[in-house]
């Protein structure tokens, strides 16, 4: 066990910030998040850590909000790791990560997310980001 392989990675990512209402919020001061690119995109960041020859004994990822089950069991197929693991809430919240299809601006998950990009933006980067086989 001493001399397991130990991959840690993360990546920094710029996102659109397309929910209205909290983009408004932060430009009028009433939460406060630095915005970048003439206060048009957010900063986060995803990470992957994995244990074994190319990830072989386990495979973690760090995601910046509250994913979606589909999203989870879509990325989990693509992991090979005899343990596959999944941390929401990690590095960031930008609230829930709604698969781009299922967007509906009216409903409550959709007022509590930072984007409508954020789906594909940090899974793409995790996918990039992992030792697939």
């Amino acid at each position: 066990m001493r001399d397991t392989v130990i991959r840690v990675e993360s990546r920094r990512l710029y996102i659109p910030m397309t929910n209205i209402m909290l983009r408004s919020a932060n430009l009028f001061g009433l939460i406060y998040r630095p915005l970048y690119h003439g206060r048009r995109d957010l900063l986060t960041a995803v990470g992957v850590v994995e244990l074994g020859e190319n990830g072989s004994l386990a495979q973690i990822i760090g995601i910046s909000g509250e994913d979606f089950p589909e999203n989870w069991f879509e990325i989990k197929k693509k992991m090979h790791g005899q343990h596959r693991m999944h941390i929401g809430l990690c590095l960031d919240e930008l609230g829930y990560i709604i698969p781009r299809e299922d967007w509906l601006w009216w409903e409550y998950e959709e007022s509590m997310s930072a984007s409508l990009f954020l789906d594909r933006r940090l899974h793409n980067s995790l996918e990039e980001m992992l030792t697939l086989e």
